[in-house]
């Protein structure tokens, strides 16, 4: 028991187309810039280009509706039709609604050689045809990369095509492997890059190349992008929050901060102008804006944010809002070191969440557990946590996606998140070694851990290991007095989460101690930097 209180204190505290490629310029000043060759009707292609704006920035719900809009003042427009399945299919996120994609295909024809018919050759067939590869037979991965194929094949026919070029762009970035390999990623950028080249304003290229390179080692080409995205398309919630996904990869904290409120601001303005409730807050944005304010070390704000989410959770009752406060109710604690809102933590139903959502409650469980020396909690959450993760390994293919029995939802596992789920298992098996003061054993979990986050892809993101396993065992050194080991183990952390405060201010700690005051004050320097 004596051994667990100094590690608590440490991490607590501290076909061909003919179609011309300028055909239809479309401006918008809040939605960006289209230049594409659609052949649509007058009547439908007003609210066909807003809604082909809103898809490529991710507004699925809303170009859902302009789409609709726009088969609706003309019934025979095939393109608004292709609008609306493809607003069903989220491969990024991981969100393939395939059952309402294909109702939409229904409602043209009942069998595919039939809707083929109906487009008119060229473009629109070409799309039809990919959306056709899309919303077929066969498991999402084989559809993603035979749509993938298929956009090649058009991109290389017309180079000169916009949107084959957009589209073929997300494709790579939705077949790409899940394995850390980052090739489709940069051909994605490129071909990104070459739209921006005659279309600077193109929202989806903007998108697309920030996503193309969000990781830290690539973050730094995706700075220009990152710094136009939202400029160009402010009237989308999505635009406002993406930049932060390379701002974050580098550590630009501040950044991070104002895009979130701005993105989350933008939500709460359309939830309010609608008369909406609170599950359509932006709470993705609202999540990243929680993790900036604690890595700026503004923790007044970030425990207002946690205060309001407990309530907002409670009224949206979606799964969405209860999996990101798990997230933020971990982050609470560890990065302002206690949970100290004067109330008591959710209770959270957990059970249709992701299996890194549910291991990060058990997480928090066992953490708060372990303040109080509470050895059985700790034991009953790991035996918990043992058994949801083996239910999870079931509902995973041997290439590690998930089953078609696991439902299209972002929320089924594979294996990226199961092994997320066992590095955390891995480090509440340690904290309860460490609070039952047997150091071998807690090391043995400890390195286990580090071994296996350091075979996941780079985050893209808040980290899903809510203490990332580098910095749990780099305090736990401190505690060993091993720090010249723990400013290794903050290093690594740090070359996949950069500028993180808490790595930092374990690396400083280190320095410290071995009495290094002029690197622990070049760390402080750095850290001063976002305490605004």
């Amino acid at each position: 028991m004596k051994n667990a209180a100094p590690f608590l204190a440490f991490v607590l505290l501290i076909t061909s187309c003919t179609q011309s490629p300028k055909e239809n310029t479309t401006p918008s000043a809040t939605l960006g810039e289209l230049q594409h060759g659609f052949p649509v009707s007058a009547k439908a292609r007003a609210d066909f280009e807003q809604g082909l704006l809103l898809l490529h920035s991710f507004e699925y719900e809303d170009a859902r509706k302009s789409f609709g809009t726009a088969a609706a003042a003309d019934p025979n427009e095939m393109m608004a039709y292709w609008g609306m399945a493809m607003s069903y299919y989220k491969a990024l996120w991981g969100l393939q609604n395939v059952e309402e994609g294909r109702k939409v295909l229904q409602m043209v024809a009942a069998t595919q050689e039939e809707r083929i018919a109906k487009t008119e050759e060229g473009i629109e067939r070409d799309f039809w045809i990919g959306l056709e590869l899309l919303f077929g037979e066969g498991e999402l991965k084989e559809r993603n990369q035979a749509f993938a194929d298929h956009l090649s094949q058009l991109h290389k026919a017309n180079p000169d095509q916009q949107e084959i070029a957009a589209f073929y762009a997300l494709s790579l970035l939705w077949s790409a492997p899940r394995d850390g390999s980052q090739d489709q990623n940069i051909n994605a950028a490129a071909i990104a890059q070459g739209i921006l080249a005659e279309n600077p304003n193109h929202p989806g290229a903007l998108h697309y190349t920030i996503h193309a390179y969000d990781s830290p080692n690539l973050a730094i080409k995706g700075i220009e992008a990152a710094n136009r995205y939202a400029s160009t398309a402010p009237d989308a919630v999505h635009a406002l929050h993406m930049p932060s996904h390379i701002y974050l990869n580098r550590g630009m904290w501040n950044e991070v901060a104002s895009s979130n409120e701005n993105s989350y601001g933008a939500s709460v303005r359309k939830m309010e102008r609608l008369n909406l409730g609170d599950s359509a807050r932006g709470f993705h944005s609202y999540q990243w804006l929680h993790y900036a304010y604690l890595q700026q070390g503004r923790f007044g704000k970030a425990t207002q944010l946690m205060k309001d989410m407990l309530t907002y959770a409670v009224n949206a009752q979606t799964p969405s809002a209860r999996g990101y406060l798990v997230s933020m109710q971990n982050f609470q604690v560890l990065e302002a070191g206690s949970w100290n809102l004067n109330q008591a933590p959710l209770v959270i139903d957990i059970e249709d969440l992701s299996i890194v959502n549910i291991a990060q409650h058990h997480f928090f469980v066992s953490l708060m557990a372990a303040e109080e020396g509470k050895l059985e909690t700790i034991q009953e959450q790991i035996e918990t946590l043992e058994a949801k993760i083996a239910a999870a390994e079931l509902l995973v293919t041997t290439d590690g996606i998930a089953m078609c029995s696991a439902g299209y939802t972002r929320y089924a596992p594979n294996k990226k998140t199961i092994m997320s789920a066992e590095i955390i298992l891995n480090q509440m098996k340690a904290l309860l070694y460490i609070t039952k003061g047997q150091s071998e054993n807690a090391e043995i979990q400890l390195k286990l851990a580090v071994t296996l986050e350091s075979q996941l892809p780079l985050p893209q993101g808040p980290p899903n290991i809510p203490l990332p396993s580098f910095e749990q065992y780099g305090y736990w050194l401190m505690t060993q007095d091993r720090y010249e080991e723990a400013i290794l183990m903050f290093d690594q952390g740090l070359a996949r989460t950069p500028l993180r405060a808490k790595a930092l201010q374990g690396k400083k700690t280190a320095y410290l101690a071995m009495n290094q005051n002029e690197k622990a004050q070049e760390i402080q320097a750095t850290l001063d930097v976002f305490r605004n």
